[in-house]
């Protein structure tokens, strides 16, 4: 007679239970939601950069083309100098005297107008040189408002005028200022005449 063998259970799912999902299974329209998610986030990653990019290369031109821009116009601006470096020194030269020379008059006049309705029985002083002196006497005669003294100061160079008012003393310095104007002229001119290395 043979061995009674029963069934075994125990390894049965119980039917009323609820089955876990099997999570090694991905739902399909999660995994197309999640690729496109991440498509979507690539792209505007790459977007993004690439503008950046886009940016930094823009900033770079801008400043290399404005590095050159103001090369430019510094190269063309020292070129028309130099070319006028002949036309400038014949103003310093010979132009600017001639002028001070005809307006020296009218330089001491304009000296000597704001006096004459500030002053009053006051003796006015103007000191000269002794080319210079007609020239003064001339103006003042103009000016029978004010009582002048004219003197000859042997030290003093052509078209320097002073004007002495008690304490108040004014000066007039015509070729001191020439002379500062060439100066001012010289050394820009030479500056010009320096190479200028291009900084890239």
């Amino acid at each position: 007679m043979g061995v009674l063998s029963l069934e075994n259970f125990e390894d049965v799912v119980d039917l009323n239970q609820d089955v876990a999902p099997d999570t090694g299974i991905a739902d399909p329209e999660a995994q197309r939601v999640s690729g496109y998610e991440k498509g979507y986030q690539a792209g505007w990653d790459d977007a993004v950069q690439s503008s950046r990019d886009c940016e930094e290369r823009l900033d770079e031109e801008l400043g290399r083309n404005l590095e050159e821009l103001s090369f430019s116009f510094f190269e063309a601006q020292r070129h028309v100098c130099l070319s006028l470096e002949a036309l400038i020194r014949t103003l310093t030269e010979k132009v600017l005297p001639m002028l001070l020379r005809e307006t020296f008059g009218q330089m001491v006049t304009e000296l000597i107008e704001p006096l004459i309705e500030e002053t009053a029985n006051l003796t006015v002083e103007l000191v000269c040189a002794q080319s210079d002196l007609e020239i003064v006497r001339s103006t003042v005669a103009d000016h029978k408002e004010l009582p002048f003294t004219v003197r000859v100061e042997p030290s003093f160079a052509k078209h320097q005028v002073r004007l002495q008012l008690g304490h108040e003393v004014r000066e007039i310095d015509g070729e001191k200022l020439l002379s500062d104007l060439r100066t001012a002229i010289d050394s820009h001119l030479s500056q010009l005449q320096e190479p200028v290395a291009h900084v890239s």
